[in-house]
């Protein structure tokens, strides 16, 4: 299970687009909000993602996000 940054956030620091947020940063109470405002994803399970990325279903709608492994390169569908 991971977040990712969809919009650039604010915890400990600046978290940029397509950056893994560790889970304990965020106050469980904000991130259902924080997901419906399309500050983050929720991923279940990322082994395997290639350096080319893979589609993702994320769990705050039908939306695709393609994510990738390179700092900063995650892009809708």
């Amino acid at each position: 299970m991971a977040y990712i940054v969809n919009k650039p956030v604010r915890f400990d620091r600046d978290y940029a687009i397509g950056e893994i947020i560790p889970e304990e940063l965020i106050d469980s109470k904000m991130r259902k909000r924080l997901i419906s405002w399309g500050k983050i994803l929720y991923i279940e399970d990322r082994s395997g993602a290639s350096d080319n990325g893979e589609t993702i279903q994320d769990k705050s709608g039908d939306e695709e996000t393609r994510v990738s492994n390179k700092k900063n390169s995650s892009k809708k569908r």
